[in-house]
C-alpha cells in the first residue's frame, strides 16, 4: 500500500501530519515541537505518552530570565530531539512555534525555527517503510553559534504501565570491565521498578510510584524495547565503540516517573564549529505480542528476547 500523508487536528496539540502505510501510523506535530506524538499499529493503541492535561510544564525565574517572561517548555510526550549535556534552562527550549515541513518522496523533512539564545538548528527527517511498521528517524543538529562540544539526544516518552527491556553489554574483555553505568542522584538502586538480570535490565513504569529514577549505560547492542498494549516497540541505533559519549560514556539513558518512561539514545560527542552539524539515526519497529513478561521474571524476559529480539 502506498504511503498516505495528510494534515489533521489532534487535540490539544493542533495540526499534525498523519503518515500511514496501512499497517502503522505516526502523527507529527506541526504547530509546536516537532514531536512524533503518536506511533501505533492501525487499530491499536498509541505506544507514546501524551500530556493531554498540559501539566508537564517547565517554568520559573530561570526560564523567564533566559528566554523571556512567561517562557515555558512543555513535555508533550512522544518523540523529541534534544542536545546533551543537559542544562537548565538551555536544554528546555520553548518549542512552541509552528514547524515547517517538506515532503520529499517517502520522507518528511521537519524544520522548526532556529533556537534563539541557544543557537541550535534542528532538522528531523522521518521515513516510514512502504510495508510493515518500520520507521527511520534521522536527527540533525546544526551549530549556529561558536565552537562547542555536544551530542544529539533522541528521547521517546512511552505510555504508562509498560515494561522496558535493555540489553547489557557482553563483550569479552578479560580482566577489564565491559559495562559502564551512570546513576542520577535521585535514583535508588534498590527501586522495585528496576531488575538487574544476567543479560538484561528491565524497568517497569508504575503510576503509583512516588520517586523518579534514571540510569545510563554503554548500550553496545544498540537497541532497547518497550512492551505495552499488547505490542513491542523497538528502537535501534548505532553504538560507536570508538566514540566519546556524554555523562561518562552513556550511549543510552532511561528515565521513569509516575507518569511515563523515557527511552533515550545519544550520539557521540562532537566538537562543532559554526555551521557544522552532527547526525544521529534511530530505526523503529512495532509488532504485536501475545504475552508481555513481567519485568521481575527474568527467565520470561530471556525467553521473550530469544524469540523476538535477537
Amino acid at each position: 500500500m502506498a504511503l498516505t500523508m495528510q494534515e489533521q487536528i489532534y487535540e490539544p496539540f493542533g495540526r499534525v501530519l498523519a503518515v500511514s502505510n496501512g499497517t502503522a501510523e505516526i502523527l507529527i506535530t506541526l504547530d509546536c515541537g516537532p514531536n512524533i506524538i503518536s506511533y501505533k499499529l492501525l487499530g491499536g493503541e498509541n505506544m507514546f505518552h501524551n500530556d493531554i492535561s498540559r501539566t508537564a510544564l517547565t517554568t520559573g525565574a530561570q526560564m523567564d530570565e533566559y528566554y523571556g517572561e512567561g517562557a515555558y517548555w512543555h513535555n508533550r510526550g512522544g518523540h523529541r530531539l534534544w542536545v546533551s549535556p543537559e542544562a537548565l534552562p538551555e536544554t528546555y527550549y520553548p518549542d512552541n512555534e509552528p514547524v515547517a515541513y517538506e515532503v520529499q518522496g517517502d520522507q518528511v523533512l521537519l524544520t522548526p525555527p532556529a533556537q534563539k539564545k541557544n543557537l541550535w538548528q534542528y532538522l528531523i527527517t522521518v521515513e516510514m517503510d512502504k510495508e510493515g511498521s518500520g520507521v527511520t528517524v534521522t536527527h540533525r543538529v546544526i551549530n549556529l553559534g561558536q565552537e562547542r562540544k555536544a551530542a544529539a539526544w533522541a528521547i521517546t516518552v512511552m505510555s504508562q504501565k509498560g515494561v522496558e527491556i535493555i540489553p547489557q553489554p557482553d563483550r569479552p574483555t578479560g580482566l577489564l570491565s565491559n559495562r559502564i553505568f551512570a546513576v542520577w542522584p535521585y535514583a535508588d538502586m534498590s527501586d522495585p521498578r528496576i531488575c538487574w538480570g544476567r543479560n538484561y535490565i528491565t524497568l517497569t513504569q508504575d503510576p503509583s510510584a512516588t520517586e523518579n529514577f534514571k540510569i545510563g549505560l554503554n548500550n553496545e547492542h544498540g537497541w532497547a524495547a518497550y512492551l505495552n498494549h499488547g505490542c513491542c516497540f523497538v528502537k535501534r541505533f548505532s553504538h560507536q565503540m570508538s566514540g566519546e559519549y556524554p555523562d561518562g560514556g552513556m550511549s543510552f539513558e532511561t528515565y521513569t516517573c509516575p507518569t511515563f518512561t523515557e527511552v533515550e539514545t545519544l550520539s557521540p560527542l562532537h566538537t562543532l564549529k559554526t555551521g557544522e552539524w552532527m547526525e544521529h539515526q534511530e530505526r523503529w519497529e512495532l509488532f504485536p505480542v501475545q504475552q508481555i513478561p513481567s519485568g521481575k521474571d527474568m527467565e520470561a524476559v530471556e525467553t521473550f528476547c530469544a524469540e523476538y529480539l535477537k
